[in-house]
């Protein structure tokens, strides 16, 4: 009864009460601008390496459209030169200057297909660039998110070590006092080493977290910070929605739908082998000897312009059978493809249904951690109670301070573990998924 009321007597003096889990940090430097996950996404998608990389691969298949549809359309130009011809009769020669125009008016569908080819690659490169982007948003997010996550458990530890000292101190005026014992401060004394050493670790993967972040930007912007608060998210789709949405939204299996409609243009391309080459050739000018020659009396009709036409239809009768190896190497492509469509259509299914039921088993998990919140405070909050009365001793509470220090953490990790979740779910999907936001 004595330690009872002298517990009570010296708490006035010393008054042990929880600090506030809002720990006041330094204030933050004129120059570090904080900024949301909207303006930072805008930055890296504007200035990312990779983006620009990517934009200006789709600048040169476009090109390639050009060039393939540049064939549809006649050649022009200009020849010169100097023609010499010997025969048992004497040597001839003329100066050669002429235009000349061709011009291909079949050749099998072979420049279409080249064509339809190239357009496909060019609405792939597209579709990988407005993925590349989604990705670079995603990992902006994902790395937004973790700053976040590593603030809050920073907040956290910083709050757990005042907690420590302040136990540490009160254990310390009743071990002079007499009420207790030499291990009971040493408890305490051992934790808070441990904690500052966590605290460290902790700073240090935050600054790498916006170091990271800042790379992926694709410049330096010095002097920004994340800004926000880890949310405590629910789906709202259901697995059917998602699953729903695969072959329209997926990613992974719009590109492999491209490469089959390119295989399969690719493929046709083979039959153009069985099929005549027609071009039509035209020279007008100071032309060869051998067009300038007059049949009739078989002399040369120098110092005049001149000009031909020509329509020239070519067939191959043999040509190494090349024909029949494009129409092989036809074959295994779009097979490939189709075997690449339904495997990339197998993977989206499976990492979907997978990170969807992740997401929901998290979602337990947190709801679950919610709870225990508001039992782990109450918890420590009566034990402390029952330590000032002298109830309890000092190791009951530090293991009632332990508990709700997991509890508390393991909370946040799973707030954030669900964030990445979703965030693969997206990648997955090729789209964002609608959430909602449960307030704390």
């Amino acid at each position: 009864m004595f330690r009872q009321v002298l517990l009570i007597a010296l708490l006035p003096a010393f008054a042990v009460s929880e600090p506030s889990s809002d720990v006041v940090s330094p204030p933050a430097s004129k120059s570090v601008r904080k900024v949301g996950l909207l303006e930072i996404t805008g930055f890296a998608i504007k200035n990312n390496f990779s983006i620009r990389s990517k934009t200006q691969g789709l600048e040169e298949a476009r090109a390639k459209i050009s060039t393939a549809r540049s064939t549809y359309f006649p050649r022009i130009g200009l020849a010169v030169g100097y023609d010499h011809k010997i025969n048992p009769a004497g040597s001839e020669s003329t100066n050669l200057s002429y235009l000349y125009g061709e011009w291909n008016l079949f050749n099998g569908f072979r420049d279409y297909y080249d064509s339809q080819a190239a357009s496909y690659e060019v609405d792939k490169l597209e579709s990988e660039l407005e993925f590349e982007k989604f990705k670079v948003a995603l990992k902006v997010e994902s790395l937004f998110h973790l700053y976040l996550f590593k603030k809050t458990q920073i907040k956290l530890k910083e709050r757990f070590i005042s907690l420590n000292n302040s136990h540490l101190k009160f254990v310390g005026r009743t071990r002079r006092a007499g009420l207790s014992s030499n291990t009971d401060l040493m408890a305490f004394e051992l934790k808070g080493p441990v904690l500052e050493s966590e605290l460290s670790v902790l700073r240090q993967e935050m600054g790498d977290a916006l170091i990271n972040l800042k790379a992926l930007v694709g410049e330096e912007i010095s002097g920004v910070e994340p800004i926000g608060e880890l949310q405590h998210q629910h789906l709202k789709g259901t697995l059917i929605d998602y699953l729903s949405k695969i072959k329209e939204k997926s990613t992974h299996v719009k590109l492999a739908l491209t490469d089959l409609n390119a295989a399969e243009a690719q493929f046709k391309k083979w039959r153009s082998g069985w099929l005549p080459r027609i071009d039509f050739e035209t020279q007008a000018g100071y032309l060869h000897l051998d067009d300038i020659e007059d049949k009739s009396s078989g002399t040369l009709d120098k110092g005049r312009t001149h000009a031909k036409f020509m329509v020239v239809a070519k067939f191959d009768l043999f040509n190494g059978f090349a024909t029949n190896s494009e129409y092989q190497e036809g074959v295994a492509r779009r097979t490939k493809a189709e075997l690449a469509l339904k495997q990339a259509v197998l993977e989206s299914i499976t990492t979907m249904e997978s990170r969807y039921r992740r997401l929901k088993t998290i979602e337990q998990r947190v709801d679950i951690e919610d709870v225990n919140k508001t039992r782990s405070e109450r918890f420590y909050s009566e034990m402390l109670q029952e330590y000032r009365r002298g109830i309890k001793n000092s190791l009951d509470l530090s293991d009632a301070s332990e508990n709700l220090a997991s509890t508390l953490v393991r909370r946040e990790e799973f707030k954030y573990d669900f964030i990445v979740q979703r965030l693969e779910l997206e990648e997955a999907l090729g789209t964002t998924v609608e959430v909602e936001t449960v307030e704390d």
